[in-house]
């Protein structure tokens, strides 16, 4: 018979090698002076984003003994304190074949963060080595050690807006790309009866709100719940067809101040799309979208100067831009479909009428972004005094370049033009302001 020890073979079945399960001996940690795996380190650790790609340190353990000179694997595996104060599964975060391990400021920070950890947010933390040698034999565990670290991330911040009756999170979120607790970002918020809470990602346990639910102002104060704060509520911040002025359902562009630095004079302040969003285009009068310069078009804007015939050489200057549409169940804006031409052409000839020859030159066609326009039109004279208020005039790269699908994309930044860089045709103008970083569009082709 065999006796209390069970003898079992090696993973190899190489019956020449025999292992003993109860005489495997699991790594240690090997720890500094300090007496803490990082030997240049405390066990509570603040790890800064600045550092992001420097090195941090290096963590050592003793060789695990199989009993035979096997190949081992060690995973470190690390587990993080939950808000129910238990702490979640081990899960292994890295592997390496040797006992140690260097150490990026980015690797221990991801690692707690794959673990479960919040970005953030001071987080317990435990790690352990888990040494393996095949998928016959238990792993051996290292003791644990505990620390606590302070995490970051390379995401922005997000602030999200909460319907105040059921707590629901509304699919609209402002960004704060400098983790610094200014949040800008645009926003589709739709009707709410009971009003709307702001609530910080990295505070989620704060609801903020303003002293009254139908306070004016362009810039208001922004209260804690706790502190008597009360929801945003249609009325609020200016009345009418301004652009400070909150309706029952709309999209608008959001500033939120909540450094805490500023506190107690955090404020919010929102600038409203009441007028038409659209893409200006630079003149080319044979299409009625772009037969204006782009400071003069304007989708609301009615033809003018027509020739009878009706027929598009004889249109004089439109000059409407292109409309566009929010989706709010895709969260993306889009036009209808419209001809995007490849050149510009310059206006009609000082004081002549239609028909006169319409021809391209050789400027390439670029286009921009805007919202709310503010100015004059002279439907006798084609003049126009226009300006954008801050809801949006957005603008991107001369080099955006196109996809095998015909597309062009890009990203939206700056307010300089766009260069169209694909071939004229049909298309789809699309695009993401709810997505972050950055904000980018698509011109998409029509399929003939």
């Amino acid at each position: 018979m065999i006796g209390s020890m069970m003898v079992l073979y090696g993973c190899n079945n190489d019956p020449k090698v025999a292992v003993n399960p109860d005489k495997f001996v699991a790594s240690e940690w090997l720890k500094g002076s300090n007496d803490f795996i990082f030997p240049n380190h405390t066990d509570t650790l603040v790890l800064n984003k600045a550092e992001n790609d420097l090195f941090f340190d290096t963590i050592k353990w003793t060789p695990a003994d199989f009993g035979y000179s096997a190949a081992i694997t060690y995973a470190i595996q690390m587990a993080v304190k939950k808000d129910d104060g238990t702490f979640s599964d081990f899960k292994t975060v890295a592997v390496s074949t040797k006992p140690f391990y260097a150490l990026k400021v980015n690797d221990i920070n991801a690692y707690i963060l794959n673990a479960g950890g919040i970005k953030r947010r001071q987080t317990d933390v435990q790690t352990r080595i888990a040494a393996t040698i095949s998928s016959f034999y238990p792993p051996q565990y290292s003791d644990v050690f505990a620390f606590t670290a302070t995490t970051y991330s390379l995401d922005p911040d997000m602030l999200f807006f909460m319907d105040a009756q059921t707590g629901l999170k509304v699919d609209s979120t402002a960004f704060a790309p400098k983790w610094n607790g200014q949040y800008d970002g645009y926003v589709y918020l739709p009707h709410s009866q009971s009003g709307i809470w702001l609530v910080e990602e990295v505070n989620p346990e704060t609801r903020w709100g303003i002293a009254s639910s139908t306070a004016q102002g362009n810039s208001l104060k922004l209260i804690k719940e706790s502190n008597g704060g009360q929801p945003i509520m249609s009325g609020a911040f200016g009345a009418g067809n301004m652009e400070s002025s909150l309706v029952d359902s709309g999209y608008y562009k959001v500033s939120v101040n909540l450094q805490p630095a500023s506190a107690p004079n955090n404020t919010i302040q929102v600038w409203r799309f009441y007028n038409d969003f659209f893409i200006c285009g630079q003149r080319n009068m044979k299409y009625k979208e772009w037969g204006m310069n782009m400071s003069g078009q304007f989708p609301k804007m009615p033809a003018w100067n027509v020739n009878g015939t009706g027929k598009l050489e004889d249109y004089f200057v439109m000059g409407t831009g292109a409309k566009l549409t929010y989706y709010p169940a895709e969260r993306v804006w889009k036009t209808d479909v419209v001809f995007v031409p490849k050149f510009q052409t310059v206006g009609p000839p000082s004081g002549a009428l239609p028909p006169f020859s319409i021809v391209e030159n050789t400027s390439a066609f670029e286009f921009k972004l805007r919202a709310n326009w503010s100015g004059t039109f002279n439907v006798v004279t084609g003049a126009a005094t226009s300006s954008w208020l801050n809801a949006a005039n957005l603008g991107g790269s001369q080099n955006d370049l196109i996809g095998e699908d015909g597309a062009q994309r890009g990203n939206i930044s700056g307010t300089g033009n766009i260069k169209f860089n694909g071939t004229p045709g049909y298309y789809w103008f699309v695009v993401h302001l709810n997505e972050y970083p950055p904000y980018k569009y698509e011109l998409i082709p029509v399929q003939q």
